[in-house]
């Protein structure tokens, strides 16, 4: 029902996914995107509801994991945002900003929602992630990507 209802108020692809967002992010959302989410409001929560609700209302969608490129940076943090097939090609969205982008100074790494890491016998494997953007070529960094496993109990 909720993808119907965005569906009338939408003239195209993109219209709808920014209704979607801005829904799903709504802090006075109904009990349908409540349950949806199921009281979480992260950006990766979002980005997966939207892929699901955008594939029910068949649109193409995935959800791309990425890397902050930053200099020099231990620690750093995996983001995600969307991307959904409009006009013949994969038109990334960030839930985070409502833009049609993905986050700037990012790698896209991988698709899907398999995580980084899977370890049989671990409950919750830890991993850290350290860039280290080496020299430009051509306007564009060497970046230098090492994931070492933290801790696997």
């Amino acid at each position: 029902e909720i993808s119907r209802s965005i569906e009338r108020a939408s003239a195209d692809n993109r219209t709808f996914v920014r209704l979607l967002s801005s829904r799903l992010k709504n802090r006075r959302s109904t009990t349908k995107e409540s349950l949806l989410l199921s009281g979480n409001k992260r950006s990766r929560s979002v980005s997966k509801v939207l892929v699901a609700v955008l594939r029910v209302a068949r649109i193409p969608a995935r959800l791309v994991n990425g890397l902050a490129l930053t200099p020099d940076r231990r620690s750093a943090r995996l983001t995600s945002w969307i991307e959904f097939h409009d006009e013949g090609r994969w038109v990334p969205f960030n839930p985070a900003t409502g833009l049609f982008q993905k986050p700037r100074d990012h790698l896209s790494w991988w698709h899907g929602e398999e995580p980084l890491l899977s370890v049989i016998g671990a409950v919750k494997p830890k991993t850290e992630i350290a860039v280290s953007i080496q020299e430009y070529t051509n306007n564009q960094p060497m970046v230098a990507i090492c994931t070492m496993p933290a801790h696997v109990s």
